[in-house]
C-alpha cells in the first residue's frame, strides 16, 4: 500500500468511525502552492479588505512586535511593500470595517496585555489616520485577545466587540461598545464568560437579521454561540468542540444557504464542521 492510500484510509476511518461503512467518499487531491513571502515585521494574525476602493484585495497584519502593517494588493497575487502604523503596543488581533459610515474600511486592533483597542480610520486611498483609542473595558487581569466589528443590536450601525481573557483565573468577558455610525462608541457593556476565550467569528447564525458571535475557548475546547438582540439581551449556547479547539471560521460549507461553523482542533490536527442544521 502506498503512502497516499494509507493516509486516505486513516482519514476515512477518522471521519466515519472505525468499522463503519462509508456512505460518502472523501477525495483528496495534492497540489503544489506557489509560496512567496512578503516582509511585514513581527507578524501575528492577519485579515483582508479593500482599503483603496479599487477592487483589489489588500492585507492588514497585526504585528506581535508593535503596530499593524498594511500591504496593498496589486491585482496579480502580489503586494506592495508593507506600510507600518504604530498603535501603542504589540497587537494580538485585528479586524476591519467601516466605523464612521464614510464607505471606507477602517482597522481596529487589540493591544497586547490591555483592554484598549486601537483604531485606524481609513482615508480611502490606502492610507490611515493616526491611531485613536477605544476602551474595551474589563475586570482586573483582563486583556483583549480578539476583536470584531459587527452590528449586534440591529440598529444598522457597527459596534465594537472584544473578548477578554483573564490572567488571574480561567474566565473572561465579552465587551460590546455600541456605535452611532459616525465613529463614536458608548462605554463598553461587559458580559462575564465562564471560560477564557481565545478567538471569535461573526455572522447571522439564526438568520434574524442581527449579527451573532461564535467564541472559541481553547482551554475548555468549546464553542459558545452568542446571539445578538436589539436590546443586547444576549443569550448563548455552548458546544463541545473536539480535543483542543483553537480557531473558528463561518461559511456555508454545504451550500444550503445557512452558515456552518468550521473549527480547528490542535489535539488531533484536524478541522471539524458543525453544520447549521445542528444549531438552534
Amino acid at each position: 500500500m502506498d503512502e497516499n492510500q494509507r493516509e486516505r484510509d486513516e482519514l476515512q476511518k477518522a471521519l466515519q468511525g472505525e468499522g463503519k461503512r462509508p456512505d460518502r467518499s472523501l477525495q483528496i487531491t495534492r497540489r503544489t502552492f506557489l509560496h512567496k513571502s512578503v516582509m511585514t515585521g513581527a507578524a501575528g494574525v492577519a485579515t483582508y479588505g479593500w482599503f483603496p476602493l479599487i477592487g483589489t484585495l489588500d492585507l492588514v497584519v497585526a504585528n506581535s512586535g508593535n503596530g499593524v502593517s498594511v500591504l496593498l494588493g496589486q491585482g496579480d497575487g502580489t503586494f506592495r511593500a508593507a506600510v507600518a502604523y504604530g498603535v501603542g503596543g504589540a497587537q494580538t488581533a485585528v479586524a476591519t470595517g467601516d466605523l464612521n459610515g464614510d464607505g471606507v474600511l477602517d482597522i481596529v486592533a487589540t493591544v497586547s496585555g490591555s483592554t484598549q483597542l486601537a483604531g485606524l480610520l481609513g482615508r480611502g486611498d490606502g492610507t490611515f489616520q493616526d491611531a485613536v483609542t477605544f476602551p474595551a473595558g474589563g475586570f482586573n487581569g483582563d486583556a483583549s485577545v480578539a476583536v470584531a466589528i459587527a452590528d449586534l443590536n440591529g440598529d444598522g450601525h457597527p459596534d465594537l466587540v472584544a473578548i477578554n481573557a483573564n490572567a488571574n483565573d480561567r474566565t473572561g468577558t465579552l465587551s460590546i461598545s455600541r456605535g452611532d455610525g459616525h465613529g463614536h462608541f458608548t462605554g463598553a457593556v461587559l458580559f462575564p464568560l465562564p471560560f477564557p476565550p481565545k478567538t471569535l467569528a461573526v455572522a447571522d447564525l439564526d438568520r434574524d437579521g442581527i449579527t451573532d458571535l461564535a467564541i472559541v475557548s481553547e482551554a475548555f475546547s468549546l464553542v459558545s454561540l452568542v446571539f445578538g438582540a436589539r436590546d443586547l439581551d444576549l443569550h448563548h449556547t455552548e458546544y463541545k468542540a473536539g480535543h483542543i479547539a483553537s480557531a473558528i471560521a463561518i461559511a456555508d460549507v454545504n451550500r444550503d444557504g445557512r452558515p456552518d461553523l468550521i473549527v480547528t482542533d490542535l489535539g488531533v490536527n484536524a478541522v471539524g464542521v458543525l453544520p447549521a442544521t445542528c444549531l438552534p
